[in-house]
């Protein structure tokens, strides 16, 4: 079953990262939608960079195979999604993971794709913002519904 995470959505950036602060985040699928409760059409168009492991490239969390992962190694790993230059505002989101938590990480938001201060971070994962804890935060199939 998906775990569901109430948090704030309604954002409209270019670009879009989940980060990692602990080590390695392993990441099946990573999608975000124009309509609410995953609905609507998929936004998460371009995959612009990651610090993969070349071995499990970013490109698996837009693969549609739920079998496959992308593993961004070490503190300070991050996947970027890019919207192009006419963003669709984000409702929801949809990542599955495993081997971690996902209170771990933290998704932000830039209209530059610099991630160099002038981001947003939409939500903190380790002060707490996904709402879930890393006792109870993966579900047996590391799915998590968000807005």
């Amino acid at each position: 079953a998906t775990k569901e995470v109430a948090v704030a959505t309604g954002f409209s950036y270019r670009y879009y990262r989940l980060k990692d602060y602990t080590g390695d985040f392993v990441i099946k699928q990573w999608r975000l939608f124009s309509g609410s409760g995953q609905t609507g059409t998929d936004i998460s168009a371009t995959l612009t960079s990651s610090t993969a492991n070349a071995s499990y490239p970013a490109s698996r969390v837009r693969d549609n195979d739920y079998n496959s992962a992308a593993i961004l190694e070490g503190s300070d790993s991050w996947v970027k999604l890019d919207l192009g230059g006419s963003p669709t505002t984000l409702q929801s989101m949809q990542i599955k993971m495993t081997y971690t938590y996902l209170d771990r990480g933290k998704f932000e938001g830039s209209n530059t794709g610099a991630f160099s201060g002038e981001e947003t971070v939409l939500i903190d994962g380790p002060a707490g913002g996904w709402g879930i804890d890393a006792d109870t935060a993966t579900d047996s199939d590391g799915a998590y519904a968000i807005g």
